[in-house]
């Protein structure tokens, strides 16, 4: 599953901790990618971003103008199939 967190040219506050907050889902779950891209970059303009941070799951905004919720973002992400779910291998969370 990809994630994309859209910045703005001048990082603030709340980009800077949604991208910490995807960053550590990251490591929770191994199937996630995460991308950064700022809102002047060519690959930005299609997601038509009015605020930053905007944060798109799966072509799917799920955070625009602040952080995403990190414990709602776990859950979604624990509820989705195996592919994405964290890995058992360290025990996950408990």
């Amino acid at each position: 599953m990809r994630a994309i967190v859209l910045v703005a040219e001048r990082e603030c506050d709340q980009c800077r901790e949604a991208k910490a907050v995807l960053g550590r889902l990251a490591e929770q779950f191994p199937g996630l990618e995460v991308q950064v891209l700022r809102t002047i970059d060519a690959e930005a303009a299609p997601y038509g971003v009015v605020m930053s941070p905007t944060v798109i799951l799966d072509n799917m905004i799920v955070a625009s103008g602040r952080a995403p919720n990190e414990r709602k973002l776990a859950a979604y992400l624990t509820a989705l199939p195996a592919a994405i779910a964290p890995s058992s291998a360290e025990g996950g969370p408990a």
